[in-house]
């Protein structure tokens, strides 16, 4: 507390010297400001206006949410709008009794409709796409770790997400706003996990991971298996003699306190139909799968997530990654080599196929395409 008390005060001194009209002070201002992290900073910004300008344009050219996905999240955040919060009966809309699917992206709707008074159909829309920019922004820290503190890194991951990829863009189409808000969690959750988990012992920042690993399971419950994932290859990769213990102690800490926070809707959501259909999809053999949950779950063509210098430059990007040795491209290629395993579980003859489907992982490629891009780039 002393040094940011001492800083912030060097800060306030060098404000009234400024305004003093001080000229050193003025040139030691524009020479941050021109210093490559200065330029960086400005960079972030431009882009980040440019990200959410692009989104709220084309959201301003729709009437209401599109595709099955959009009429669906409308009912349900037209249902908590008004029953005030969670409910169970879906009258008048359908002759359901029961809610146990995830909820996030539609409190967020529905508290967008509170505070501005906006109608849901257009409040889903718009929260889509301010949650589209921020699945987009929040891989900047994410690729800042990744390359070891460059904050072009970030600019560059900003870059590709944001501007030059059609993922996570494209989602207004179907009106993918869930997953898209799981995203935006999942990116934070692993940054604040990742932070976490290489400190020396465990402290208060402990309480900011249970928020955010809490949060993503009320919001996406597939999306929370990639987090997971990610966790379970953090620690295949971390596993040395000498720091097992802490590695594991702090997974603990962290996965007991979330999960306490989720119980109360877990409760709720075991004895539904989405628990049920989760446990049949895993219980079928390799082998007993139907054709038409074979053909639901194939990749199809590549083109759609990424155009081919796409996937070029991120097989560069892989490769530099690697060859420069960088544990950070280790973590994040592996992570997702497991989950595009876990989405194709056949080739290895394990069960749960459709458990996560090729869809939703080749649709979330942006993330680890735009770190390690930005890796690049930066």
């Amino acid at each position: 507390r002393s040094g940011a008390e001492a800083q912030s005060a060097g800060w306030l001194d060098s404000m009234r010297r400024m305004l003093r009209g001080d000229s050193g002070c003025w040139q030691a201002f524009f020479r941050g400001f021109l210093s490559p992290d200065g330029l960086a900073a400005v960079t972030l910004v431009v882009l980040s206006g440019l990200v959410l300008g692009v989104r709220l344009y084309v959201g301003g050219g729709l009437a209401v949410p599109l595709w099955g996905d959009g009429y669906q999240h409308t009912v349900m955040a037209q249902l908590i709008a008004d029953n005030q919060g969670l409910f169970d009966s879906w009258a008048p809309y359908a002759p359901l009794t029961t809610f146990t699917y995830h909820f996030g992206f539609h409190a967020n709707v529905a508290a967008f409709h509170w505070l501005s008074g906006a109608p849901v159909i257009h409040a889903t829309i718009w929260v889509g796409q301010i949650l589209n920019a921020l699945a987009v922004l929040c891989l900047y820290p994410l690729a800042v770790k990744v390359s070891g503190g460059k904050r072009w890194a970030g600019v560059g991951a900003v870059l590709a997400a944001g501007l030059l990829l059609p993922m996570p863009m494209y989602y207004v189409n179907w009106g993918r706003y869930t997953q898209l808000a799981g995203q935006v969690i999942l990116a934070v959750a692993v940054y604040l996990s990742w932070s976490f988990f290489e400190a020396p012992k465990r402290d208060a920042r402990v309480v900011s991971v249970w928020i955010a690993v809490a949060g993503l399971a009320v919001t996406h419950y597939r999306v929370l298996a990639f987090y997971i994932v990610f966790v379970l290859v953090y620690l295949a990769l971390s596993w040395r003699r000498e720091t097992w213990r802490r590695s594991l102690m702090h997974v603990a800490w962290v996965g007991g306190g979330a999960f306490l926070l989720f119980v109360p809707w877990l409760i709720r959501v075991l004895p539904g139909q989405v628990a049920q259909i989760l446990l049949h999809q895993v219980k079928t053999a390799a082998t007993q799968v139907s054709t038409f949950d074979m053909q639901y779950n194939t990749i199809g063509d590549i083109r759609l997530f990424m155009a081919p210098w796409a996937w070029l430059l991120l097989a560069v990007s892989l490769g530099v990654g690697l060859w420069r040795r960088q544990r950070g491209v280790l973590l994040v290629a592996a992570w997702w080599f497991a989950l595009l395993v876990l989405t194709n579980p056949s080739w290895v003859s394990l069960p749960g196929t459709g458990a996560i489907s090729n869809f939703a992982l080749f649709i979330g490629l942006y993330i680890p395409a735009g770190v390690l891009i930005g890796n690049t780039l930066g």
